[in-house]
């Protein structure tokens, strides 16, 4: 004969729970009655009820810390005792840490439409799924970069939870010491020409903008600004400078603000085309044509002899840009730019001096 038989209720095999308080349940039977019953917790005697009531169900109760555990019943009378089935149960009651290290307290710059970064660690055992919410809107899983639309929305929450349903949150706020909503400017530009170049921009607080440098090829040159509120708008009308040939070049705006900080914000970049003057034997781009006749009848005369000098001018008329002279023995005859410059402003300054045999030298401007 064996001792009596314990039949396990609750809590069931591989059972999950936040609650660190489990309540222990068998039900035990026997003919030749029941002696004690005893609790076998993680391997370990635990607890003993020497009651010696049979058929009933025998409780206990205990507080247990997280972990993976084990537990069955003991169950004894005069023909010895006898182990239930082991069964397994898990309890977890933490929260998820949640660290989220950026973005966070005061950011230098940032550009409207552009991603910032989202730097956070996640400790649980059981973890189960990350996300933020940001500016109404729920992102899921890990994704670690913010596209960012305006300066305003500066605050996200941060969950995680776990597979046991344990849930924690991390709020975390952060300003721009200086946010970039916009800048405008021409990427493709003729050497001479005069070029506007525009910044949009927000100053954090009590700040404000105190010297605007536009640096064009590493060159400093001081911009004008004007502001409304803590939105500051920055302009310069600038002189391309002359180069031989196609040129790429960066330029960036600082600004200089009232509390000593230096900021730059998003460079650009810039492609300069030189410009020059030909007969149109190389050019294709006719700048004029020119045909001598006679001023009477309006023929077209022979024979002829012109010399053409040219100037190009910025808008201003304050740079030379370039220039061209040349003798023609033919006519007509024309000159020819290398580029289409109608989306540009220049001044020209041209004289044509031509003369024929049986006609007096003239000059035309």
């Amino acid at each position: 004969d064996f001792g009596p038989v314990a039949i396990l209720n609750s809590p069931i095999n591989t059972f999950n729970t936040t609650n660190q308080t489990i309540f222990f349940n068998g039900s035990v039977t026997s003919p030749l009655g029941v002696t004690n019953i005893s609790l076998i917790l993680d391997g370990i005697f635990n607890e003993t009820n020497s009651s010696g009531i049979n058929d009933t169900d025998y409780l206990f109760t205990k507080i247990i810390e997280d972990g993976d555990h084990n537990w069955t019943y003991e169950s004894c009378n005069i023909n010895g005792c006898l182990n239930a089935t082991t069964r397994n149960f898990t309890i977890d009651s933490i929260n998820p840490e949640i660290n989220v290290t950026s973005p966070t307290g005061i950011i230098d710059f940032h550009e409207i439409n552009t991603n910032l970064s989202l730097n956070w660690t996640v400790s649980d055992e059981h973890l189960n799924s990350c996300w933020y919410d940001y500016n109404g809107t729920n992102v899921t899983d890990n994704q670690t970069n913010i596209n960012i639309t305006d300066s305003s929305n500066k605050n996200l929450t941060f969950y995680a939870n776990d597979t046991f349903g344990n849930l924690n949150s991390s709020f975390t706020s952060w300003d721009y010491l200086v946010f970039q909503n916009s800048q405008t400017f021409n990427v493709n530009v003729f050497e001479g020409n005069l070029e506007t170049f525009t910044a949009n921009i927000t100053v954090i607080g009590s700040n404000s903008v105190s010297v605007a440098t536009l640096f064009y090829n590493g060159t400093p040159t001081v911009a004008s600004f004007s502001s409304s509120g803590n939105d500051y708008f920055l302009s310069k009308i600038f002189q391309i400078p002359e180069v031989d040939t196609v040129t790429n070049i960066t330029f960036v705006w600082n600004v200089q603000l009232s509390g000593g900080q230096s900021i730059n914000i998003t460079p650009n970049n810039q492609t300069i085309s030189s410009l020059n003057l030909d007969d149109c034997s190389v050019n294709t781009v006719v700048l004029y044509n020119y045909t001598i006749v006679d001023e009477k009848n309006q023929t077209q005369l022979t024979n002829t002899t012109s010399e053409l000098n040219i100037n190009l001018l910025n808008a201003e008329r304050q740079s030379f840009v370039t220039n061209f002279s040349m003798e023609y023995l033919v006519n007509p005859f024309a000159v020819c730019l290398n580029e289409n410059i109608s989306s540009s402003t220049f001044l020209l300054d041209s004289i044509v001096k031509y003369e024929a045999i049986g006609y007096a030298i003239e000059y035309y401007k």
